[in-house]
């Protein structure tokens, strides 16, 4: 990516809304200890929200509330030889594409959500209905918390998927602001998850 560009998921967007050709796509849950309704399927893009209905067995487990599916249309080029003998941060925030849409999803909702690990991937020309994969569930987050009331009881209740409309302006930003909210929403998603365990550093 060149210095011009935003973070991958903003880029994907961009390039999806070009009628440029899909390179394929995968799911990746999204873990919460929110309830989740509602669906979102078409009108975000390359990314559809979809609801596989979970029921935690405890009150305040995490489930894989949602799953992100995710087309791409973004083509990754390595860096060159040259380019890795200096370091560039301009894009890093310590995540991938489907952790930036966790991310904002959980800013606009207000509610936990963190990714796990891909669950599914789709390759052009072979088997239409995905392929499953098992190897990336150790990124499968836990959330700890401590003994008592909440600390924050707004982040566990229901939310209605629909109400991520917000997410339709990402797409229109310039590049530079879309990564000060992906990095703002990176660190909004960390404080949350953190907060019932170690509020101090939230």
């Amino acid at each position: 990516m060149n210095r011009n560009s935003g973070p991958p998921s903003y880029e994907n967007w961009k390039a999806a809304s070009q009628d440029k050709s899909s390179l394929g796509g995968y799911e990746v849950p999204l873990f919460t200890d929110a309830h989740i309704t509602g669906e979102i399927l078409e009108g975000f893009g390359p990314y559809q929200f979809l609801n596989p209905i979970a029921i935690s067995r405890a009150s305040g487990s995490i489930t894989p509330g949602v799953i992100l599916r995710v087309e791409e249309y973004l083509e990754i080029s390595l860096p060159s030889t040259a380019e890795m003998r200096h370091t560039n941060d301009a894009l890093y925030h310590g995540g991938s594409l489907h952790d930036e849409i966790a991310a904002l999803a959980s800013l606009i909702l207000g509610v936990r959500f963190k990714s796990g690990g891909i669950n599914r991937e789709f390759d052009l020309n072979e088997d239409p209905r995905g392929k499953p994969i098992h190897y990336q569930m150790d990124r499968n987050p836990i959330l700890l918390e401590g003994e008592g009331k909440l600390i924050i009881p707004e982040a566990r209740r229901t939310i209605l998927l629909n109400d991520l409309n917000q997410l339709l302006t990402y797409p229109t930003l310039t590049p530079e602001d879309a990564i000060i909210l992906v990095r703002a929403s990176r660190l909004y998603q960390d404080a949350l998850w953190i907060a019932e365990s170690e509020p101090a550093l939230a």
